[in-house]
């Protein structure tokens, strides 16, 4: 599956600053480069890896075992009322993948486009899922925080899974 980002997009979008990157086999060296606090290639290169797999694997897959690898063991939650740290975080995942597999009969997110801006990264995804015979289709917006281990410690992202019940069960 071919994946693309309009580059530029990020600024139309209210983003900021990015650097928009296309992604097709994380490749970074087509991302423009926008700012003074974009980070090198190598360090994108890690950071929207990882983001990807934040997105597909731990979230898309509930592949709760990639969490220790991917999030600083301070790890904060920017949401009101959650509390700090890796395991709190590995049971708030844990929570909303049992929360899908109880409400879906398949669900996936495609990381569609990456947006790069000092120690963030944004994430458009493609959400679709499926239930009681129907398909719904969303798209979601990730934010993620790196610490300078390029581990993430705090992350923020849009309710796809509202989205996807107002269209499946109204």
């Amino acid at each position: 599956m071919k994946r693309r980002a309009v580059l530029g997009g990020a600024l139309a979008a209210g983003l900021g600053p990015f650097a928009a990157v296309a992604q097709e086999d994380v490749n970074v060296e087509d991302a423009a480069e926008v700012g003074a606090d974009v980070p090198n290639r190598a360090t994108r290169k890690a950071r929207i890896e990882i983001a990807r797999r934040w997105e597909e694997e731990a979230i898309g897959q509930g592949s709760l075992g990639i969490i220790q690898e991917i999030a600083s063991p301070d790890y904060t939650s920017p949401a009101e009322g959650n509390a700090p740290g890796i395991d709190a975080l590995y049971d708030r995942f844990a929570a909303a993948a049992d929360f899908r597999a109880s409400r879906y009969t398949s669900f996936q997110i495609s990381a569609a486009a990456f947006a790069v801006s000092g120690d963030s990264v944004s994430v458009r995804t493609v959400v679709t899922a499926e239930a009681n015979g129907r398909l719904a289709e969303t798209t979601g917006l990730g934010w993620l925080t790196f610490g300078a281990d390029n581990l993430v410690i705090a992350a923020w992202g849009s309710d796809i899974d509202g989205a996807l019940a107002t269209q499946l069960f109204g």
